[in-house]
């Protein structure tokens, strides 16, 4: 995996989020990150998170390590840092990408 890879990724799970767009509200944003995050094949298997980690850039890498500081979380081992890692990544990575295109939607209405 790579960068590209991860961005192409993640603007796929945006793109599905803002398909949904007229189910769900800004308060419902958090959830349905948590739920695509979460189930993510990047999360659930340790290759594929050590693959995802090592693709992000050290300032991803870095803020979801203090995700995990700041919850109190304490993994239980190298597999399982990697897994809360690429958890907290991508959640933001998400966030981030529906936050975008709900910029650009507000944009394009107005």
């Amino acid at each position: 995996m790579n960068r590209y890879e991860i961005s192409q990724y993640v603007d796929s799970i945006a793109q599905d989020i803002m398909a949904e767009r007229e189910h769900w509200d800004a308060e419902d944003l958090h959830d349905i990150a948590h739920e695509h995050a979460d189930g993510s094949q990047y999360v659930i298997y340790y290759a594929q998170a050590h693959d995802f980690v090592h693709a992000l850039d050290g300032v991803e890498r870095n803020e979801a390590e203090s995700h995990i500081v700041d919850c109190g979380i304490h993994p239980e081992s190298y597999d399982d840092f990697a897994v809360q890692i690429a958890y907290w990544a991508l959640y933001e990575l998400i966030m981030e990408a529906v936050a975008e295109k709900l910029k650009q939607a507000e944009a394009e209405e107005a």
